[in-house]
């Protein structure tokens, strides 16, 4: 049985701007799409998530990229934005005590992963009513963003289909309308009241 979320609590933090400084407060009203990842290419894919950003960048896409985390590997990372020269583009904001107001202003959450857990951050967005666009890595984004499908998934290392899913979701208003309708789904399954059912359930069924 997968923790139940506190989605008052999510969105009452993403409500919550009094404590952002006045540069973070510029930033967050540029248009952007966001990732919330710790800072390490052992796990986490950031060499696709930055080449399909450049893809997207060279389409005519306006947005930055924002990088919420911090790790070992940020030294590396800055080298490879560095050589697709999108220094200016690509912001590595560091660790954030609260993420979920950048959610809450991104037009969407890129997840770029080689492997998973069960990515949470991936369910922090959606209770956000974010469009999620993340890599198809073993267990964790396959169950979050299907049966309803709540988002998009690319195969993991393909810059060029994160990019294609991206503008999908940008550009296809039908479908954002058919996303949002399956995101409401899939927040109720995270929901105290639908964790305790199944709880119930099972200790009936082992009586």
């Amino acid at each position: 049985i997968i923790n139940w979320f506190d989605i008052d609590r999510i969105i009452r933090k993403s409500n919550e701007y009094s404590e952002l400084s006045s540069s973070e407060k510029y930033l967050m009203e540029q248009e952007y799409f966001l990732s919330v990842s710790r800072l390490d290419l052992k796990s986490k894919d950031y060499e696709t998530l930055i080449e399909g950003y450049a893809i997207l960048k060279n389409s005519g896409r306006k947005e930055k990229l924002y990088i919420i985390g911090e790790g070992t590997g940020r030294g590396e990372i800055e080298a490879i934005i560095k050589s697709k020269k999108l220094e200016g583009e690509i912001l590595l904001l560091g660790q954030k005590e609260n993420p979920y107001v950048w959610m809450k202003n991104a037009k969407t959450f890129i997840h770029s992963s080689k492997f998973e857990g069960l990515p949470t951050v991936l369910l922090e967005a959606l209770m956000l009513d974010k469009f999620v666009i993340s890599s198809n890595c073993p267990t964790g984004p396959t169950e979050i963003l299907t049966n309803p499908k709540a988002g998009e998934l690319f195969d993991v290392g393909d810059a060029n289909q994160l990019a294609e899913k991206v503008l999908k979701v940008l550009y296809d208003k039908d479908y954002q309308k058919e996303l949002l309708k399956n995101i409401q789904l899939k927040k109720k399954e995270f929901e105290l009241s639908e964790i305790a059912e199944k709880f119930h359930k099972i200790i009936e069924e082992s009586m």
